[in-house]
């Protein structure tokens, strides 16, 4: 009883105070940090080889495959410049891409799945350009927009919070409708403990997009920021059905269910959190904690070893220090 006390007061002081509550808005706030969790190389690959063949099959022409690749990265860095970014960074983006292989390699092995496709007939001009021009005309004016949500990020990134709502209000001026730019404004409102002001932006968020994921996730942390744990759980359980890889919802999920003592619950979120960020400051405490209280000493002493080595002058890196030393474990 003592112990599941200690750990929950090490995991109250790192998940209340404004560290912990730091670190949950920073790994989950908008998309250019947003960590995801890893899709194997199989998967990738499958995903190519069904891409090629469902165009060859409707009539595109299975090279363009490669042209949509090439524009798709010099989309990825115009949009990292104007965030004042390297692909090499903690973006979305390099989170995205860092599973995939080299550029060149990948474009050989799409370039070797067509060759191996059954015959196919392209139709018309195989792009199928003007439909599509037409029908993303307004997606391209609304995306002229976005450089004002950019320009917002960018200064709530830099925690110029003022500066960033001033920008979003330009943006709402020439669209209102849009759902990132009130999630924002809720992330915005987060960093003031602003909780109602949050929820409000969230909630119209939704009201326009009811399957916009970072929304269900930032509802989430206005019941999390607030200890409405159960609450907090029904929201980030909705963020993973519309987003089963978002490990910044794995790592929420863990510690709400850790704040009830669902230890048992919490491992398999916190697990697969860790997969995405091992060098995260927190979670290997949190898990050793964990299995500390469901009676596996030896998982729980091998994340109070990792924690020690990644974060050991934390409190949770000093309790870790202090279990081992209990356990008789050389350090």
């Amino acid at each position: 009883m003592q112990l599941q006390q200690l750990g929950l007061a090490v995991s109250s002081a790192a998940l209340e105070g404004t560290e912990g509550a730091d670190t949950l808005l920073k790994i989950g706030s908008v998309g250019s940090s947003l960590l995801i969790l890893k899709f194997n190389r199989n998967q990738e690959i499958q995903a190519d080889r069904l891409g090629v063949r469902y165009m060859s099959e409707l009539g595109y022409d299975p090279n363009e495959a490669i042209s949509a690749h090439k524009v798709l990265e010099r989309s990825v860095e115009n949009y990292l410049k104007r965030l004042g970014k390297t692909p090499g960074e903690d973006s979305l983006i390099s989170n995205l891409l860092s599973t995939h292989p080299r550029t060149s390699v990948r474009l050989g092995e799409i370039q070797d799945m067509i060759n191996e496709l059954p015959p196919y007939k392209i139709k018309g001009d195989g792009k199928f350009g003007n439909p599509f021009q037409k029908a993303t005309k307004k997606i391209r004016e609304i995306n002229g927009i976005y450089h004002l949500y950019d320009s917002a990020e960018v200064l709530y990134n830099e925690k110029k919070y003022n500066e960033a709502e001033k920008k979003l209000n330009e943006a709402f001026g020439k669209n209102d409708s849009q759902a990132p730019f009130y999630n924002l404004l809720g992330l915005i409102k987060l960093q003031g403990k602003k909780y109602e002001e949050a929820a409000k932006s969230y909630r119209k968020a939704l009201s326009i997009d009811p399957g916009y994921q970072p929304s269900q996730y930032g509802m989430g942390l206005v019941n999390f920021l607030q200890n409405r744990y159960k609450p907090a759980i029904r929201r980030f359980e909705k963020s993973l059905e519309l987003f089963p890889g978002h490990a910044p919802t794995h790592f929420a999920l863990g510690k709400s269910y850790f704040m009830l003592k669902q230890y048992s619950e919490a491992i398999p979120y916190l697990s697969n959190f860790e997969g995405a960020a091992p060098e995260h400051p927190e979670i290997h405490g949190l898990l050793g904690i964990c299995y500390d209280n469901i009676n596996k000493i030896e998982s729980a002493a091998a994340e109070y070893m990792n924690q020690v080595q990644v974060a050991p002058n934390t409190e949770l890196g000093r309790h870790a220090k202090k279990r081992l030393d209990e356990l008789g474990i050389i350090q």
